[in-house]
């Protein structure tokens, strides 16, 4: 996968990727590539995990759907498609690439308040997981 090889790449060049996924991706196949890249030096994949609402589990919600990527000091991605293939090139989504400081750094506020917030793990590449309910 070009994304998968391109995180593997600016690892390898030295970058520090984090990647913050959801806890619907801890299911195959999925899960077998983020263990992958988790074993990969300079790349840490993490997973948000929201709570069940009170009145109890509510299908396809609870879930942390943003789709954004910082570039580089000032260069960001914010689209509507999931990173699978299908959603680039069999689906039509809506995807900006923004070259403004001021709104890269609002996007580096909000992931690091996820990616340090109380609903994040480290992804453990060594661990069995529980696929969450979806649906």
């Amino acid at each position: 996968m070009l994304i998968d090889r391109a995180l593997r790449q600016a690892a390898g060049r030295g970058v520090k990727v984090s990647l913050l996924v959801s806890d619907w991706n801890l299911r195959p196949p999925a899960l077998a590539g983020l263990r992958d890249l988790a074993r990969v030096p300079n790349i840490e994949v993490r997973f948000a995990v929201i709570p069940e609402a009170r009145r109890g589990f509510i299908p396809y919600a609870r879930v942390i759907h943003s789709k954004v990527m910082r570039v580089d000091d000032d260069i960001c991605w914010i689209g509507t498609s999931n990173w699978g293939y299908e959603y680039f090139y069999e689906s039509r989504n809506v995807e900006v690439i923004l070259r403004r400081l001021g709104v890269a750094k609002v996007l580096d506020t909000l992931f690091l308040s996820l990616w340090n917030g109380p609903y994040v793990q480290r992804l453990d590449p060594d661990k069995e997981y529980q696929a969450p309910k979806i649906d």
